[in-house]
């Protein structure tokens, strides 16, 4: 899948638009061990292949936003639906009408736009994700899945 990138604002880039194609995957929330008697933290890796896709995606923009800049983040999930969502029989591939109209299960929107924003600071897009002070999340059906990324000031 080709990724669609958009700068806009002149000589200064002012956002940065792009289409990272993928299944989303959120990021796991850190997970306590006990070995020799001493309690361990650690990240499940279970968000590590979706991560890479947005670093990839983005790594041409590093250095893009400069430290201390106060940015908006507007970031929209696409997922497939369910099977359940269609008939079956003479009604396959006809979405049901009682199918919801948006994708109210896992993953949670929070935890998406985690593992997103841990990958622009891991592409060095911007300095930290806590730069991030506007934004939206949205989750949404579609054929083409993954993550449209803006993210930019005013």
């Amino acid at each position: 899948f080709p990724v669609t990138i958009r700068k806009s604002g002149g000589g200064r880039v002012k956002r940065v638009s792009v289409f990272v194609p993928g299944l989303p995957v959120a990021q796991p929330r850190s997970r306590a061990v006990s070995f020799g008697g001493h309690a361990r933290m650690y990240n499940p890796g279970t968000a590590n292949e979706w991560k890479a896709c947005v670093i990839h995606a983005l790594q041409e923009h590093a250095g893009t936003f400069p430290k201390d800049i106060p940015l908006r983040c507007d970031l929209t999930f696409y997922f497939p639906r369910p099977a359940g969502h269609y008939g079956t029989g003479k009604n396959a591939g006809k979405l049901k009408a009682s199918a919801p109209t948006r994708p109210t299960g896992k993953p949670d929107r929070d935890n998406l736009d985690k593992a997103v924003c841990d990958a622009i600071t891991a592409a060095r897009v911007w300095h930290d994700d806590s730069q991030a002070t506007d934004g939206r999340i949205r989750k949404r059906y579609n054929e083409v899945f993954g993550c449209t990324n803006k993210t930019g000031w005013r």
